[in-house]
């Protein structure tokens, strides 16, 4: 009987554990498809000169769609947008994360202190006017 009791509180405990494992991997996949988003969005931006409203629109929407979260509660702050002439184009977005730990009333953590943000910001060059820039002809080709 001390054997049963034993294993009634020890199980849920262990559970927990590869419940945890599970939830870890869940968030790491989609961590990297959100990056993934970001990362093609920030090449668009590179190129076109700044974040455009539909770039910003589809990646909202993307990123949305992995989270299940609506596209207004995805934070970005995009430093430059529509073209604005500078060299680097700086980025921070803000991504909400729900259930970081599983079975969190077993340990006694409310669902409203069991979410949180990811925050992924970085920087990416301007390339617009290189890429729409001529390259002069030299005498010594012709």
């Amino acid at each position: 009987m001390k054997q049963f009791i034993v294993l009634a509180a020890v199980l849920p405990i262990l559970l927990a554990f590869v419940m945890q494992f599970t939830l870890i991997q869940v968030h790491h996949s989609r961590l990297i498809r959100a990056e993934e988003a970001i990362h093609s969005a920030r090449i668009e931006a590179g190129i076109s000169g700044g974040f455009t409203t539909e770039t910003r629109a589809a990646l909202a929407a993307k990123l949305a769609a992995i989270y299940g979260v609506a596209p207004a509660e995805i934070g970005m702050s995009l430093d430059m947008e529509d073209g604005q002439p500078r060299h680097v184009i700086a980025y921070k977005i803000t991504l909400p994360v729900s259930q970081i730990i599983a079975a969190n009333r077993l340990f006694g953590i409310s669902d409203s202190d069991n979410s949180g943000y990811y925050t992924i910001e970085g920087e990416t060059l301007n390339l617009s006017e290189y890429m729409e820039a001529v390259m002069p002809i030299s005498e010594a080709s012709s």
